[in-house]
């Protein structure tokens, strides 16, 4: 091949790129897979597609009222609007209400707009008259105080390309992907996403179909702390096994290996108390168990202690107070009310209805 100016033995940028490639040692680093919150500063191995609309619904930005907006327009402090409230709407709530015509209902931030609204109104141009009225001094647009479903991300749409190396804001960006309808076949029972007092924890998990072996991960702000093979669960660390750190916050996942594919959990996170409030909480609990040393298996005994642990943020401790206490009160809905919202704020979510149906069924039982 020659140039303009004749010289040859020129080849073209392909061939060039080909030989390169070829006698250079350039390798494509290998494939890895962990917890989101180690991912910042990583470099992503394929493009990532939103699986779904993000959000996924209309919600609110605002703690307010959804309302249709043109309820409320022209509304001033001397001559507000005025709307009946037909419902409360809670975070991760599904509303099954449709708003008419002169009505609102109370939404929390993030809340899912219920059918027929468009817009929410701020809490802070309200007025509660009643439980069932309030009046608006300051009317809203359509949208206002609204993210609309698929504002941030289509379905499919490409939201990072392969390539990019990850910043603090692309984090945040993946972490929206995380919701997906496909069935786990390993659920974490514990540790949850919690504190926990001990620094030798007991890993326990169940498969939902069979697995040839299983491989628990930990992690922590570092990477990778250790990974360890075993036949079934639990996981349980030995007392000659050097513990965990005290003050530490760690992310654990279990992998699930068959003769075709290995299949990952998703990941818990979980936090050792440091030292100090470690005795600080061993203190505090004999005290509340010196207190009841006359009736040590008693329902109130565990609801005192449960209640404590619930407000260190030892949430699996205060779960398993709470059920000891449902099962000394098999017809008492409260405990399972409590478990509900414990079974939440660990993030497992199943759980959480499972005991919150419990208890309206304990209810509905009691009011016959």
């Amino acid at each position: 091949m020659k140039d303009m100016l004749g010289r040859e033995e020129l080849i073209t940028v392909g061939e060039a790129l080909q030989l390169l490639f070829h006698y250079s040692p350039f390798k494509r680093p290998a494939e890895v897979c962990i917890p989101i919150e180690n991912s910042y500063g990583m470099v992503l191995s394929k493009d990532i597609l939103a699986p779904e609309d993000l959000p996924a619904f209309s919600r609110s930005t605002m703690d307010g009222f959804a309302v249709r907006s043109s309820d409320s327009f022209g509304a001033t402090e001397g001559l507000p609007a005025y709307l009946t409230i037909v419902a409360e709407i809670s975070m991760g709530e599904k509303p099954e209400v449709v708003l008419q015509k002169g009505e609102g209902a109370k939404i929390a931030t993030g809340g899912m707009l219920p059918a027929g609204a468009d817009a929410v109104v701020m809490l802070e141009y309200t007025q509660q008259l009643d439980r069932k009225m309030i009046e608006i001094v300051k009317p809203v647009s359509p949208g206002e105080n609204v993210i609309q479903a698929g504002e941030d991300a289509r379905k499919d749409e490409q939201v990072l390309k392969g390539g990019h190396r990850l910043r603090p804001q692309d984090v945040g960006a993946l972490a929206g992907l995380r919701a997906s309808d496909k069935e786990e076949t390993i659920e974490l029972t514990s540790p949850y996403n919690t504190l926990i007092r001990t620094n030798l924890p007991t890993f326990s998990w169940i498969p939902k179909k069979e697995y040839d072996k299983f491989i628990v991960n930990l992690y922590n702000s570092k990477g990778l702390v250790w990974s360890k093979k075993i036949d079934k669960s639990p996981l349980i660390l030995s007392e000659n096994e050097k513990g965990l750190d005290f003050g530490e916050t760690y992310f654990w996942n279990v992998e699930g290996e068959d003769l075709l594919d290995n299949e990952k959990s998703s990941n818990y996170r979980f936090s050792v108390l440091s030292v100090e409030k470690f005795k600080e909480v061993i203190n505090q609990e004999d005290l509340i168990r010196k207190t009841f040393y006359n009736d040590p298996d008693s329902s109130s005994l565990h609801s005192f202690l449960g209640a404590y642990f619930m407000n260190q943020g030892l949430l699996q401790d205060a779960i398993n107070e709470f059920q000891i206490v449902s099962r000394i009160n098999p017809d008492a809905s409260l405990p399972h009310e409590i478990l509900g919202s414990l079974f939440s704020d660990a993030g497992n979510k199943d759980r959480a209805i499972e005991e919150l149906q419990k208890a309206l069924a304990l209810s509905k039982d009691k009011d016959k």
